[in-house]
């Protein structure tokens, strides 16, 4: 494997500590015990992952430092300092997890090989480096250069005047100011993409429900530029390139609620259950 600079892979586990303990107790108590053994895993492993993200941002240092010892451990110190240590801290960019282990085994077996370098131009057998060293290949896979969009490519319009997300403002993460019946839902960067989509799904529902519960046509959030307490913040505290890239196309956001984009599942649950759900918006 090729790469321009190492990144965190973290092993994780393929199953869980109590898994056999967790099948048993659903033998015995039948299908009630699942459900409920279902929603203890899930609020654990969420929390498991925030306790994880939250180590990381206020106590980078140390993370790292233990991250790259217990490497140099399983690996060995050369590979480590050579193919495995990161120019930036954990979470500052997305954090790889590797089940079982699988890539540092293969790594640890000679089955398979890292190459940390640039690449100077392609050759008829396969890629010149920048070091003056070639990598043979008989198939070349490219994971590079991802270029991140909003809503699909669609193009947005009011009146058949295009909408430029750039210049409006992320509502909940759920949807863009002056832009009306129109929900585009932005997960987490820190967690599970989909579990913000999961709220976000259940509070449009009940959104959509209360604005024909009450004969409206039309539910827009409100342009909060004008307000006096709000200040524009930058949505993602992300280093890594596709970000940065899409940084100046991505819609805005603010320094309060609604107008944030938490990368906190508890928050936001909070927020999404029992917020003012008409909070900010105009309904006609």
């Amino acid at each position: 494997m090729l790469q321009r600079s190492p990144t965190y892979m973290v092993p994780l586990a393929d199953k869980e500590p109590l898994w056999l303990l967790q099948r048993l107790l659903v033998r015995i108590f039948g299908k009630k015990m699942k459900f409920l053994l279902f929603k203890i895993r899930r609020i654990s492993n969420v929390l498991m992952q925030y306790i994880f993200y939250w180590m990381c941002k206020t106590f980078p240092s140390a993370i790292k430092t233990l991250y790259l010892k217990c490497l140099s451990w399983f690996l060995g110190r050369k590979e480590v300092q050579s193919n495995w240590t990161p120019r930036y801290n954990p979470w500052d960019q997305r954090v790889c997890c590797c089940p079982e282990a699988d890539f540092h085994r293969m790594i640890k077996e000679k089955k398979a090989t890292i190459v940390t370098d640039n690449i100077s131009k392609f050759t008829p057998s396969g890629i010149a480096l920048e070091s003056g060293k070639e990598l043979e290949a008989d198939v070349i896979v490219t994971a590079t250069g991802l270029k991140l969009s909003l809503a699909g490519k669609i193009q947005l319009s009011i009146d058949s005047q295009p909408i430029k997300p750039h210049e409006s403002y992320f509502y909940r993460g759920a949807m863009l100011s002056d832009l009306p019946n129109a929900f585009i839902m932005f997960g987490y960067t820190n967690a599970s993409w989909t579990l913000k989509v999961d709220l976000v799904a259940d509070w449009a529902c009940r959104l959509c429900n209360y604005v024909e519960k009450n004969n409206f046509k039309t539910v827009t959030p409100t342009n909060p530029k004008n307000t006096a307490d709000f200040q524009e913040v930058e949505a993602l505290d992300m280093t890594s390139s596709y970000i940065q890239r899409y940084k100046n196309l991505m819609p805005r956001t603010g320094n309060r609620t609604p107008w944030t984009l938490k990368q906190d599942y508890y928050f936001d649950s909070l927020q999404f259950s029992y917020g003012d759900l008409t909070r900010e918006l105009k309904f006609e």
